[in-house]
């Protein structure tokens, strides 16, 4: 509030109180609530607030007289939650949004929005529950050109909608070689990962052994090919394998512009040494002792 007569500088208390069904509440100075004063204003926040919140507010002024002066307003809350956050990402096919407006006003209905086009054919459903009002759009078999922006409005009377907006992406990183293998020293080993983005913005593929990135100085290649319009498979290859290099392998797709990282699983890579050298031994019918020795990871 504001004092316009500029004779009176001094305000001897300044208190903020809530009235509901009748009934005046100072509010207490802790809490949520905070207090600001900037000169003959007076401010209070809220932070975080709820539909809890909402009621009758009186800003009252007590003068070193005695006297008084007061203003009141009226504040509804209503805030729009969702069990998703507001970048979602998530495998392609059958795909559920929801929202959830808390309330003890009743809705009169929900519009999805898609890219802010209005989804007029959209499957949806609105539940209300004592002051808890879910909406939930389902996407049957949604393909990667479905991903953007989904907006749910609940609409009310007064026309004072609130809404909110998750950004659908879609994204999945598969390794498809089994958990664990086995190589021969010299041979070649090869690893392939299946990844399929609605967002390639800036993105990196990178491997890993043992927790730490390969490179083409280690004697690594990396490989792409094109298998659908969003998808490829990625390969890492190393020719003439030693022992050096078993160990535990995973692979790393990140994205820019809407942020996405997936990990793959681990596969464990064992090396088995073999003989490179054939000997041959004559013996006359003496003792024989023959002997061998394993060269592997494990």
């Amino acid at each position: 509030g504001k004092h316009e007569d500029t004779t009176i500088h001094t305000f001897t208390d300044f208190a903020l109180r809530s009235a509901s069904a009748g009934d005046e509440d100072y509010v207490v100075q802790e809490g949520n609530y905070e207090f600001r004063q900037d000169g003959n204003y007076f401010y209070m926040s809220v932070e975080n607030s709820t539909y809890l919140d909402g009621g009758a507010y009186t800003c009252q002024f007590v003068y070193e007289d005695g006297s008084t002066s007061e203003s009141s307003a009226s504040v509804t809350v209503r805030g729009v939650l969702s069990s998703l956050s507001a970048l979602y990402y998530t495998n392609v096919g059958t795909t559920e949004l929801d929202c959830v407006l808390y309330s003890d006003e009743t809705p009169s209905s929900t519009i999805w929005y898609y890219n802010d086009d209005e989804m007029r054919s959209a499957t949806q459903t609105l539940e209300s529950s004592d002051d808890v009002h879910r909406s939930v759009l389902t996407i049957s078999d949604a393909a990667i050109s479905d991903a953007g922006e989904y907006k749910c409005e609940f609409e009310f009377v007064d026309e004072n909608n609130p809404v909110y907006t998750t950004n659908l992406q879609f994204a999945n990183l598969t390794l498809v070689n089994p958990d664990s293998m086995t190589v021969q020293t010299g041979e070649t080993l090869t690893l392939t990962a299946s990844v399929y983005s609605s967002n390639w913005n800036r993105y990196q593929m990178t491997w890993y052994l043992d927790s730490v990135a390969v490179t083409t100085a280690m004697g690594f290649r990396q490989g792409i090919s094109k298998t659908g319009d969003d998808s490829f498979d990625v390969t890492l290859s190393k020719a003439d394998m030693t022992t050096a290099f078993a160990g535990t392998y995973s692979v790393i797709f990140t994205a820019e512009k809407y942020p996405v990282e997936l990990t793959s699983k681990n596969v464990v890579v064992s090396v088995i040494g073999s003989s490179t050298e054939t000997t041959s031994i004559t013996n006359n019918g003496s003792a024989l002792t023959l002997e061998c020795a394993y060269s592997g990871a494990e």
